[in-house]
């Protein structure tokens, strides 16, 4: 077993060889257990699928599961995690309560889709389903998954489409009834725009990242006005691009940051001709020039945008 740390908590996932035997993902058997924290796990589907049936006779949960208030038989219950369990890992949530492990939904991960269900009314608007998403997120991350996708929320479905978005999902495809979303875990380099446009050797000279071991954390990104951004780790990124990387590990900020100054530092860049980080390679300065220059230029040209 293998225990991994991320920003996200602290997941328990195990790999194996798993030659001859079924698996929705291939040569990855699916872990039993997932711990989000110490009071919420994902446990792996085990053929019980009698203990979602209550959750599926809720009217308002088959609205935003199909867009009508059908409720679900046990045989259709049966043949939905079958379906699910052919393409992705099931897993029931579970919460601990009145010390026991309630289950209280369903989650299926898989790279094409992510179908989640807070059964259980209790449970709903508690964040619960966001701490799962991010789990699987970061399942995805160890996996060396380059994208996760939803297949469709419908617009109707506020509270799934601010989730998925508050964790970086944005909109691809139109749908019927909605929109298929995308979340980036890479990207190319090339396809990033830079936020400033000058880097201090004293920071680079600072930076120690073993690349081909894979040590390179994601980097914060931001999409806005139809552009992706950096909002931080330029000169990660620019030590990443003198090593040869293509692609770096990006994640979804969601900082509430001060955006009308980020888009002005965007078209400051623009208008210098910064597009991308290679851009930045003859414009590195000493830490005395680089106060001056960029970090001064910041503080100045941030009040006129109510920071400082």
């Amino acid at each position: 077993m293998l225990v991994c740390t991320s920003s996200s908590g602290v997941f328990i996932l195990s790999f194996f060889s798993c030659k001859g035997e079924k698996v929705p993902i291939p040569n990855v058997r699916q872990e039993e257990l997932m711990i989000v924290d110490d009071g919420l796990r994902l446990r792996a589907y085990d053929g019980q699928f009698e203990l979602a049936f209550d959750w599926y006779q809720d009217p308002d949960v088959i609205y935003l599961i199909d867009g009508n208030r059908n409720p679900y038989s046990l045989k259709r219950i049966q043949r939905m995690y079958e379906y699910l369990a052919e393409r992705g890992e099931v897993y029931f949530i579970e919460v601990w309560e009145q010390e026991r492990w309630l289950p209280i939904g369903d989650v299926t991960f898989w790279q094409e889709d992510l179908p989640i269900v807070i059964g259980n009314v209790a449970y709903r608007g508690q964040g619960i389903g966001r701490k799962v998403i991010s789990a699987l997120v970061e399942r995805g991350r160890l996996l060396g998954y380059h994208q996760l996708a939803v297949q469709e929320i419908f617009d109707f479905n506020q509270a799934s489409r601010r989730m998925f978005e508050a964790i970086g999902f944005y909109q691809t495809v139109p749908k019927e009834k909605g929109w298929a979303y995308a979340l980036d875990l890479s990207l190319p380099l090339a396809k990033i725009q830079p936020s400033q446009f000058y880097l201090s050797q004293n920071k680079l000279d600072k930076i120690s990242i073993d690349f081909e071991a894979g040590e390179m954390s994601p980097l914060p990104i931001k999409r806005l006005d139809g552009k992706i951004f950096f909002t931080d780790g330029h000169s990660r990124a620019f030590k990443a691009y003198c090593v040869g990387l293509s692609d770096i590990p990006v994640y979804f900020d969601g900082d509430e940051l001060n955006w009308d100054f980020y888009r002005y530092c965007v078209q400051a860049c623009e208008k210098m001709g910064i597009f991308s980080i290679a851009d930045l390679q003859n414009r590195i300065l000493s830490q005395s020039d680089y106060q001056i220059q960029w970090l001064d230029w910041c503080k100045k040209e941030c009040r006129k945008f109510g920071s400082s």
